[in-house]
């Protein structure tokens, strides 16, 4: 007994301290439509509270309440277009009853936009007829404050994103008629001058010079201004390495309408950096590489970057330095490497230099290289042979999805091209062509479908005198799944070689349970062979697990394969190239 009487002390003690009552009273109760309740009670006053212990005070804060209801709940109804309601307020009753019938809710009736300025002009008619057919409130939907507000700040948005930066609305009116529950709706934008495009105004920069900016620039001087094009601008700005924030406004002033000043304020990012990782994958085992990055090589904005890579079946160095930007968007960049790997008895060391100009124009990627290879090569079982190649490649990319880090519906395309001939520094005669194509279907919300399809050939006498680089091999995890990395190809020895031929299919189906984890289900075909008369098609078939990384989904699979009767384990970033 003493105890309890203890813990009920501490317990009213507590409830003091905090300012908390021990019992709460109904203050009033809301008679309405359950739409309209979850819509008003968020802003009147709390249906219950405490309650003042003397009569007196509870009589006025009685008062004070039905007061604050009587003008706040016609407020309220009247922004979700309700102009004439029954509110009836029983202030006898203990608690307050409120009695709501909201009434006829207002429709729009007629909608007036209307331009001055220059879109006001007979030559921007069409111009002001979009603006008008983009308005979001139209004759026979319900008036709503919000909706009201958003439909006028759209107006302007629309307005203000390509020709009129200084365009305003000057009048709005929203005219109700309560008795027919009508409102007659009318709005004036006075948009002002058409802006052109003027000089860039740059401020933040020390290491790097003003025209730098200009290779990423998408415009030019005396062009109408467009918000879409600055957003490019600073879009591409960046996405450099040259700068961590970038921000790209216009001077409004209708003053300078005529040549309006670009206005860009960079930070510019550390130029060099050292990086260092570890991995694993079950296609090349573990991986530790450094690398470093040189934004501002030699001062003159070009872009260095070299690293080490160490796995267990190959190593590799490299270095590539990347251009800024040409006048027409061209990308030219150079860069050598020096590779060895040991992969299904086959030993490779390769050194390599090239040239590239990349190009890209929205969903279109094209690259055009030249490249000389030398490349040492020994099949386990035979003779040590050498090849080298000044090989002249194309490439085309075409991309066409919803997101490419998780893609749902669309499709990718990749073609290639290249050749080399002895004429030109090669030990062999040869054309490489090659393409891929996978495609996304949405199934339902949480079920994908992808078809993977690719091939290649290079037409050559015969393998012999061709670098491995420019010859086909395929399985292990994103080719042929239930078999070992590269483990499909033309024997040679001991050793599994590049053939001239090669094609491979997929159909995999992935469900998820949620927004990160999934499961797969797929069959992979296909073969790499040197002679189609000894064309065999290789199957594996499989399921595996789904995880939304930031990078993509990681693609964990266990796959058998049908012909080597073996079970193997596949990891990888399952992403659109």
């Amino acid at each position: 007994m003493l105890l309890s009487m203890k813990r009920a002390c501490g317990i009213l003690a507590l409830a003091l301290l905090l300012g908390t009552p021990l019992h709460a009273a109904e203050l009033w109760r809301l008679d309405a439509p359950q739409a309209l309740k979850e819509q008003l009670l968020p802003w009147l006053p709390p249906l219950s509270g405490e309650r003042a212990a003397d009569a007196e005070t509870a009589a006025l804060e009685k008062l004070g309440l039905v007061r604050r209801l009587r003008e706040r709940i016609p407020e309220l109804l009247s922004t979700e277009g309700y102009f004439s309601p029954d509110v009836k307020i029983d202030a006898a009753v203990d608690p307050v009853q409120v009695t709501l019938a909201p009434g006829p809710r207002a429709r729009v009736v007629t909608v007036n936009v209307s331009f001055i300025g220059a879109l006001g002009e007979p030559d921007q008619a069409t111009r002001a007829e979009a603006l008008r057919s983009a308005w979001n409130m139209p004759t026979g939907s319900f008036f709503r404050q919000q909706d009201w507000t958003v439909a006028k700040t759209a107006l302007q948005i629309a307005a203000t994103n390509r020709d009129f930066p200084a365009a305003k609305i000057v009048e709005s009116l929203a005219d109700v008629d309560p008795a027919s529950a009508e409102v007659r709706l009318s709005v004036v934008v006075d948009s002002g001058p058409i802006f052109y495009l003027g000089p860039l105004e740059v401020t933040g920069l020390s290491q790097y010079k003003p025209d730098l900016l200009e290779r990423y620039r998408h415009f030019t001087q005396g062009e109408p201004y467009s918000q879409d094009k600055l957003l490019r601008f600073q879009s591409a700005l960046q996405a450099t390495p040259y700068f961590s924030a970038v921000e790209v406004s216009l001077d409004a002033d209708p003053a300078h309408a005529a040549a309006a000043p670009v206005k860009v304020v960079v930070t510019e990012a550390k130029p060099r950096r050292i990086g260092t990782g570890v991995g694993y994958s079950t296609n090349t085992g573990w991986r530790t590489d450094v690398t470093y990055s040189d934004a501002n090589l030699f001062d003159r904005a070009w872009q260095l970057s070299s690293g080490a890579r160490i796995e267990s079946v190959q190593q590799a160095a490299f270095a590539d330095i990347f251009l800024p930007p040409t006048n027409q968007d061209h990308r030219y960049s150079v860069g050598g490497i020096v590779e060895r790997s040991d992969i299904e008895h086959l030993a490779i060391n390769r050194q390599a230099i090239g040239l590239t100009r990349a190009h890209d124009r929205g969903r279109i990627e094209t690259r055009i290289g030249l490249s000389f290879q030398h490349e040492a090569r020994q099949a386990e079982g035979t003779l040590r042979e050498v090849n080298q190649a000044l090989a002249l490649t194309t490439g085309w990319t075409y991309r066409r999805v919803d997101s490419m880090l998780d893609p749902r519906s669309g499709y990718v395309l990749n073609l290639q091209l290249g050749g080399a001939s002895r004429a030109l520094l090669s030990d062999a005669d040869f054309v490489r062509s090659y393409a891929r194509l996978v495609s996304y279907f949405p199934l339902t919300p949480r079920d994908v479908l992808s078809a993977r399809i690719e091939g290649g050939l290079t037409a050559a006498k015969s393998r012999t005198g061709v670098p491995e680089d420019f010859l086909f091999r395929t399985g292990g995890a994103q080719t042929v799944r239930g078999y070992s990395y590269l483990s499909i190809g033309e024997s040679e020895g001991e050793a599994i070689v590049g053939g001239r031929y090669m094609a491979v299919g997929s159909i995999e189906h992935t469900h998820w349970f949620g927004e990160r984890w999934g499961m797969a289900t797929f069959i992979d075909a296909g073969d790499a062979t040197d002679h189609l008369d000894t064309w065999r098609t290789k199957v594996g078939v499989g399921v595996g697990a789904r995880w939304r990384s930031p990078a993509g989904p990681l693609a964990a699979d266990l796959a058998w394969g049908v012909d080597s009767r073996r079970l193997h384990l596949h990891i990888a970033i399952a992403v659109a190239f």
